[in-house]
């Protein structure tokens, strides 16, 4: 495959794409599998391919799917303690908090974070 310039895609799924049985015991094995070329994968870095739960077939199916511009990954929310004394935030935070008492802890602390997160954005605060 390598000679011929070819290279799997990242994929998600469960791997193993073929199922079957071989005289008394069951066999599964991968198969099927998508590629591309060293162009193709530049074209489209963020091409990914997905593996389908079996339905009619021995064979699972694949879902490729490819997007000329790689998606913006999430950075990693850091807290910046610096906000801590701020008024505006700890109103903002039991706000968030406080919305519905029945949530799950990490529901409440994901609404608080993208609370903060939109505060932030619109206050158009330079950390540095």
């Amino acid at each position: 495959m390598s000679e011929n310039d070819l290279y799997d895609l990242k994929y998600s799924g469960y791997f193993l794409s073929w199922r079957g049985q071989r005289y008394s015991h069951f066999v599964r094995c991968r198969l099927d599998r998508a590629m591309a070329n060293s162009l193709w994968i530049e074209t489209y870095p963020s091409g990914r391919s997905e593996y389908l739960r079996f339905e009619v077939s021995d064979h699972r199916p694949i879902v490729s799917s490819f997007y000329p511009v790689k998606k913006k990954l999430k950075g990693i929310f850091r807290y910046d303690r610096r906000l801590r004394d701020n008024l505006e935030i700890k109103d903002l935070i039991l706000e968030a908090w406080s919305s519905t008492r029945t949530e799950a802890v990490e529901t409440r602390i994901s609404r608080c974070r993208a609370a903060i997160i939109k505060w932030h954005k619109q206050q158009q605060l330079n950390s540095q």
